[in-house]
């Protein structure tokens, strides 16, 4: 009595393989350019907006750098979806459990911090008004993604800027976004940075 062959051997299943994706990645060279089919989206676009990849002939993945920044942004986001599945509550148990370990923390930082909190507090409530309506894409970067509010001036808390964590966070760190200039002129609005001489002057970085 023969065996019955395993899933994924044999001439069948080499055959779906074969199928499923293409055994060559199609490269080749148009006005004097070296181009690749992405394999994902099936536009042929320049090499250089490939990602690396030192196994392949060209040092470029089959996949262009735009498909596979889509790819990995869905892969993170399933995969904080399944981690809070997983542990349901466990912003919320460890907001309790420091408030518990240092008592009156968040009164002593608004009390030290008063500007920021006014300007804060302000903010999300006319956001919860519909005051304040975030863009679809980071003002700095252009990344689809959520979006926190920063302050270039915490006396004008209705005046904020839409960035990424990640934008944000350099904000604060350097004092001032470092964002690109293509993005500059292409997505933010021309007064989005005029915040910066000032905030420079003065030592001080909007949150």
């Amino acid at each position: 009595m023969s065996k019955p062959a395993r899933l994924g051997s044999g001439k069948g299943a080499s055959e779906v393989q074969n199928m499923s994706r293409p055994t060559k990645i199609q490269t080749r060279v148009i006005d004097g350019v070296l181009v690749r089919l992405c394999c994902t989206c099936g536009t042929e676009k320049p090499l250089a907006d490939f990602p690396v990849n030192k196994r392949d002939t060209h040092g470029r993945t089959g996949h262009c750098r735009e498909c596979s920044n889509a790819r990995y942004r869905e892969s993170r986001r399933e995969q904080a979806q399944r981690w809070h599945a997983r542990h349901p509550g466990y912003g919320i148990e460890q907001h309790r459990r420091f408030s518990a370990a240092h008592p009156g923390y968040n009164l002593k930082y608004r009390q030290g911090h008063r500007p920021e909190s006014r300007a804060r507090s302000n903010a999300m409530a006319a956001k919860r008004r519909g005051a304040l309506n975030a863009p679809e894409a980071c003002q700095g970067c252009g990344l689809r993604t959520a979006l926190d509010m920063h302050h270039p001036d915490y006396s004008k808390p209705l005046d904020v800027v839409w960035l990424c964590r990640k934008c944000h966070r350099r904000a604060h760190l350097k004092g001032r976004a470092v964002l690109s200039l293509k993005v500059r002129k292409t997505i933010a609005p021309p007064d989005l940075f005029s915040w910066r001489d000032s905030n420079a002057q003065s030592g001080t970085g909007g949150r």
